[in-house]
């Protein structure tokens, strides 16, 4: 169980050196949390893609990052001041970009957008069991 309350909330610039920053904050809050590895190395992945996101597909010169404990899985909101409704591009095969969407939509256990006054958040959860065989 998690024992960091509350959450972890911090404002990064929208910039590339800020990814590093949203991976970090997310395994700080996973080490307070007790968070295996697994949990939480998908979800400093979802958290800088979804970041990665607002930094090429918005004008928005922030990013708001919460981070929070979910018994043994991670909720992270990442916010942008762009009111843009997040649309999902056709992706030609031999492109090398434009999956972040897609990588959320297939390791999060949830994940959804919520518009806000100014702008939107998409939110994750980390599943709680990530892929793999079942017997």
């Amino acid at each position: 169980m998690c024992d960091l309350q509350p959450d972890l909330e911090i404002r990064l610039p929208a910039a590339p050196t800020a990814l590093a920053d949203v991976r970090r904050a997310v395994r700080r809050v996973a080490a307070h949390g007790h968070v295996d590895h697994d949990h939480t190395e998908v979800a400093a992945l979802l958290a800088s893609e979804a970041s990665s996101n607002v930094i090429r597909h918005t004008q928005s010169p922030v990013i708001d990052l919460t981070v929070g404990c979910l018994g043994d899985h991670l909720l992270v909101r990442v916010a942008d001041d762009d009111p843009t409704p997040i649309t999902r591009p056709a992706l030609p095969p031999e492109g090398t970009s434009g999956r972040g969407l897609l990588i959320i939509d297939r390791l999060a256990g949830r994940w959804g957008v919520d518009l806000r006054t100014h702008g939107k958040e998409v939110w994750l959860e980390t599943a709680i069991h990530q892929g793999g065989p079942t017997d």
